[in-house]
């Protein structure tokens, strides 16, 4: 705030962008606003969204001057829309959980008193079980997370396994939510996770397609799986010479089982290291950086581990 008649002194900065194409013209100006007290605020962004996913509704203090407040945010129905996250004093955005079918409203409240209020309306999702489920291409001849978005109850509890097939696709890609919007396993064309029977879960897969005058065509598999009891790595001990690239697998039993995911580790990291390409995968390539030996440790997410010597 300014006490009018006194004397105030301004002092700008700012940094050249260097990135900008040669002979472009740099330049700073300096615009002082008076702001006045806001007299209303206005609602936007999405009001329409499916089921599990997550919509975001912006607040705009009108008139364009006006002084910002602290705002917050309500749900008619938490059953159906609840408040999932906004950052308090002066936020003018929140995010929303959309938890089932149906229409919540949601009101902005500003510290003075305002308010201002909208409809969110919650939409279906296409239910899938047990086999197989073909994906959808999307408008740029893809297989993207929007389009093959789907839901998925468990009839009992169990391991069970989320993968993407086709031909003439590759970056296939699939990840699995809870009902509240928390990731529960991702993974590059295959993942796992341990569902608890008649809970709702959504799955969403995507992948590209390989631009060649065959047809392409990808879907998602869901499978029960056993869980793994034992985990080793393909070899028992790696030598090689500086500079050479060694790929290791680990392999899950019994035959059959649900896979996971896996950390790797090295022990000495002036021998040898780990193409970070394959971090959480169960493939690994590693490069051989010096003479000596050392330990490959690798764990997966149930605790089971395998060991390699280099």
């Amino acid at each position: 705030e300014f006490t009018a008649g006194e004397t105030y002194y301004l002092n700008p900065q700012a940094y050249v962008d260097y990135n900008s194409d040669e002979g472009d013209e740099s330049y700073i100006s300096l615009v002082v606003t008076k702001l006045v007290p806001a007299t209303g605020i206005a609602l936007s962004g999405s009001v329409t969204g499916r089921e599990g996913k997550n919509v975001s509704l912006y607040a705009e203090f009108l008139p364009e001057n006006a002084i910002k407040e602290d705002i917050s945010w309500e749900t008619s129905d938490d059953s159906i829309i609840s408040i999932d996250e906004y950052y308090g004093q002066f936020d003018e955005n929140v995010d929303l959980h959309l938890n089932k079918v149906g229409k919540a409203t949601i009101t902005a409240t500003t510290q003075s008193g305002i308010t201002a209020s909208c409809e969110v309306t919650v939409t279906e999702v296409e239910e899938i079980t047990v086999g197989e489920k073909a994906l959808v291409k999307d408008s740029e001849g893809d297989f993207s997370f929007d389009d093959n978005y789907f839901k998925f109850i468990p009839e009992t509890d169990g391991v069970y396994a989320f993968s993407i097939k086709g031909k003439n696709i590759w970056e296939k890609y699939i990840r699995v939510r809870s009902a509240d919007g928390s990731l529960l396993c991702s993974g590059y064309e295959t993942t796992c996770a341990t569902l608890v029977g008649g809970q709702t879960y959504f799955c969403e897969g995507s992948a590209l397609t390989e631009y060649s005058d065959e047809t392409s065509s990808a879907r998602i598999l869901i499978e029960k799986k056993e869980p793994a009891t034992s985990m080793e790595i393909n070899r028992e001990r790696v030598s090689g010479i500086k500079g050479e690239i060694i790929k290791l697998e680990v392999v899950f039993g019994p035959e059959d089982c649900a896979p996971e995911q896996v950390e790797w580790e090295i022990e000495d990291e002036t021998i040898a290291y780990i193409e970070s390409f394959y971090d959480d995968s169960c493939e690994c390539e590693i490069v051989l950086l010096g003479v000596g030996s050392t330990e490959i440790i690798v764990t997966s997410d149930s605790g089971l581990t395998a060991t390699v010597q280099i």
